[in-house]
């Protein structure tokens, strides 16, 4: 694929939680790179920062909420195509999901949006007919990261953790309500700001709901201290989750650690079990061939998410996890823990490309397919358009966060969410995507910003 398009068209992929994306979106912006695209890889927010010093290309987003509508025309104005996925897009239910992640403007505004699989798509199709053929089978480039010969990446990392804490029961919390880093009134705020969900009586029982969760998980950590006094249990809280609480929880206990560090795929596969509740955690478990034990003390058909619980084992009770752990760490039964039959057709329905080609390679097939299809000329229209904006606008970043109060005052959290990137690490994880795919050789890439990088092939 290398080098086929008629000059080279910028690619701009910003990364707002860094653990949960980076190497996912590292691996497309490689394999974009190797396929003749320029790829800016870096901070969602310093990204959109840059991005009037950019030439127009495609810029890819990570969701299609009500939020995205003024970033779109910004983008767009500045001679852009989009193109979107939704990161949260797989742990769904139908109607919150189009409430609060779908902006029927936002999906008129993208040239080609990739779903997770089959469930979303028809969701998407239902809410957006006429857009059925921009809406698109693709898998996500985070889950490529999950597959057998990629898996071998984090091997590396994982046995680095396991020779730092031993043995390892990981487990993943999700209470970015209720225990939210910078309160629960914040996170009420961003919610509604992020959301199109008007109804504050939804998310105040979703609080209660979270909280009575967190209060079971909370308990759950002493018994598995001591319990089994040879592991390390690691919590690793939500990236919007505050550490205080857990730190609480942990100081008194000599075998628990609490921990945001590094990919949570590589903690996962140096884990000998995962518990959680309604996380995606549980899915990737699941694939990497993890136990994957889903705590359910508190239930509802309102706010559980179905697909994470569907492909783990599920628990209902103190006395059943205890009973559950027993059984995986002390008997050894782990095999009987890694998916059902059942458990692979549900998630055939929700995730795509998980085997066959990458999504990555899928996602980067239908990005020529835009350039070859507008051709040279729109883009260069949209050059023209974009030097007029610059022209007009001398204090382009001043102008965009003006609009944008919130934007001003969200830099703690989205430092809370992306700590930056150094060019050593670029350096060191380029590295091993080439020694585990056998590709990238070619590839270099450039610091254009505190956090943000040009890849490029030769």
């Amino acid at each position: 694929m290398k080098n086929h398009l008629a000059g080279k068209i910028h690619v701009f992929l910003p990364v707002e939680i860094k653990v949960r994306e980076f190497h996912g979106k590292l691996l497309l912006a490689l394999i974009a790179a190797e396929a003749g695209f320029r790829v800016v890889l870096g901070g969602q927010r310093e990204l959109r920062r840059l991005l009037h010093t950019f030439p127009p290309g495609i810029y890819i987003d990570k969701s299609i909420a009500v939020s995205k509508n003024r970033w779109f025309v910004r983008f767009r104005r500045l001679g852009n195509v989009i193109v979107a996925w939704d990161e949260e897009g797989l742990v769904i239910h139908e109607e919150q999901y189009l409430k609060s992640r779908f902006s029927r403007q936002a999906i008129d505004r993208v040239e080609k949006f990739f779903t997770w699989g089959p469930v979303q798509r028809d969701i998407l199709v239902r809410a957006a007919p006429d857009r059925k053929d921009a809406i698109l089978l693709a898998g996500n480039p985070r889950f490529d990261m999950l597959r057998p010969e990629l898996r071998s990446f984090y091997s590396d990392a994982a046995d680095r953790l396991n020779d730092e804490h031993g043995p390892i029961i990981l487990v993943n919390t999700n209470f970015g309500f209720c225990n939210h880093f910078k309160g629960v009134d914040e996170a009420k705020k961003l919610f509604m700001h992020s959301t199109s969900h008007g109804s504050e009586k939804f998310i105040d029982e979703w609080i209660d709901f979270q909280h009575r969760l967190f209060t079971f998980f909370v308990d759950a950590v002493p018994w598995l201290s001591s319990r089994f006094p040879e592991y390390c249990i690691i919590v690793r809280p939500h990236p919007s989750e505050g550490d205080s609480a857990w730190q609480q929880v942990a100081d008194s206990l000599p075998n628990v650690r609490v921990s945001k560090q590094g990919n949570v795929l590589e903690w996962i596969l140096a884990s000998d079990a995962v518990i959680h509740s309604n996380c995606t955690t549980g899915i990737e478990a699941y694939l990497m061939g993890v136990p994957s034990i889903a705590y359910r003390p508190v239930l509802s058909e309102k706010y559980e998410t179905y697909l994470p619980n569907s492909v783990s084992t599920g628990v209902f009770s103190p006395v059943e996890l205890k009973a559950t752990m027993k059984d995986i760490i002390e008997a050894g039964n782990r095999e009987e823990y890694t998916g059902s039959e059942e458990a692979r057709r549900v998630a055939a329905r929700y995730i795509s490309h998980t085997e066959g080609m990458l999504s990555s390679d899928y996602i980067v097939e239908n990005l020529r397919s835009i350039v070859v299809g507008a051709g040279r000329q729109d883009f260069s229209a949209g050059a023209r358009l974009f030097q007029a904006w610059v022209e007009r606008t001398r204090a382009v970043k001043d102008t965009l966060q003006s609009v944008l109060p919130a934007y001003r005052h969200a830099a703690q959290y989205d430092r809370q969410k992306f700590d930056g990137i150094t060019p050593e690490e670029m350096r060191q994880l380029i590295g091993v995507f080439c020694k585990v795919t056998g590709r990238f050789s070619d590839i270099r890439f450039s610091r254009v910003g505190k956090s943000c990088f040009l890849l490029d092939s030769g």
